[in-house]
């Protein structure tokens, strides 16, 4: 992604219990990506990237981390005078 990156937010965390035994195993995280690609200070593109990680052991160490292609979201916003 072309532009300076402005921040990266996280969304939201979610822990799954993947096998049904009641005891978390998996973690998937969601963050949003900034950038700024007309130089002004605000964002004008977010990206979305969800990340799951799963077979977490007792080290805290993930089996698998499935990473999902990053979604661009095009920001809309007034400039101030």
């Amino acid at each position: 992604m072309a532009g300076m990156t402005i921040e990266v937010v996280p969304i939201a965390t979610k822990y799954l219990d993947l096998d049904g035994d009641g005891v978390p195993d998996a973690v998937q995280t969601t963050e949003g990506i900034g950038y700024d690609v007309t130089g002004d200070g605000a964002p004008d593109v977010v990206e979305i990237v969800e990340e799951t990680a799963a077979g977490i052991g007792i080290d805290g160490v993930p089996e698998h981390v499935e990473v999902t292609e990053p979604v661009a979201v095009q920001v809309e916003h007034e400039h101030a005078a």
